[in-house]
């Protein structure tokens, strides 16, 4: 039987290429969605997602209008977290933003 040779720079380069094939997995963000978030007043949705935001990443709010043939009946302000953000971040602070109490 005849042993094969590879050449040490070419081995190298082909088990860097073959580990980085198989060890990647990238999320591309999630989201977190509040029944109570001000929506469809797309300026509450931003302050109910404000807690959810840590300094790393991005974190865009929008308002999720309903969809009765879904069987969500309710406006939604969902919280985008995407570019590394945490997702969901841990609290404190509570993401997203609690409701106001009702007086």
């Amino acid at each position: 039987m005849k042993n094969i040779k590879i050449p040490t720079p070419i081995f190298l380069i082909l088990l860097y290429l073959l580990s980085g094939m198989v060890g990647k997995v990238e999320v591309d963000g999630c989201y977190v969605d509040a029944i109570t978030g001000g929506c469809p007043n797309l300026m509450e949705c931003v302050e109910t997602c404000r807690p959810c935001y840590r300094e790393i990443g991005k974190v865009y709010p929008t308002c999720i209008k309903p969809d009765p043939s879904s069987g969500i009946l309710y406006w939604r302000c969902r919280c985008v977290m995407t570019d590394g953000a945490p997702c969901p971040p841990r609290a404190p602070p509570h993401c997203p933003k609690d409701p106001p109490f009702a007086s």
